[in-house]
């Protein structure tokens, strides 16, 4: 088995499972290929977060983000924003198991959303303030 070389500038760096870098493309979670989609919409994890918050996610992929149907419990306003803001998270939980080894857990998700949307309303001008606000609630009653 020869051990991946990556190129770093001009230094070449030997990619080993001990320095945390993946030689294998299969899910940590449930084993299957692991894929853009697969990490945001389709792995049972992402499945659970998108169908709790009332979405249909059942063809969706990220290249056509931008088409996934917006429930009703989601604002319309800045509504990118959030599937940006969820799409983050599901990569950071991901990152998380692979890293960190930590196990994905829906409760530390919706806090992790929570906290994040209080920081991305920051940006939010004062009269969009109940955006933000309605996506706290959203994920505080999660």
């Amino acid at each position: 088995m020869s051990i991946p070389v990556v190129r770093v500038g001009e230094q070449a760096m030997h990619c080993s499972t001990a320095a945390n870098i993946l030689i294998s493309s299969s899910c940590e979670l449930c084993g299957q290929e692991e894929n853009c989609d697969r990490i945001i919409f389709h792995c049972q994890f992402a499945l659970h977060v998108w169908n709790s918050l009332g979405f249909q996610t059942g063809n969706a992929t990220v290249k056509a983000l931008w088409t996934v149907a917006r429930p009703t419990t989601v604002p319309a306003r800045h509504y990118s924003g959030f599937l940006l803001l969820v799409c983050w998270l599901l990569w950071k939980q991901r990152n998380d198991l692979v890293f960190q080894h930590v196990q994905p857990s829906h409760p530390r998700f919706w806090a992790q959303c929570r906290d994040e949307a209080r920081l991305w309303s920051l940006r939010l001008k004062q009269e969009e303030q109940y955006v933000a606000d309605a996506w706290c609630s959203l994920f505080i009653s999660m």
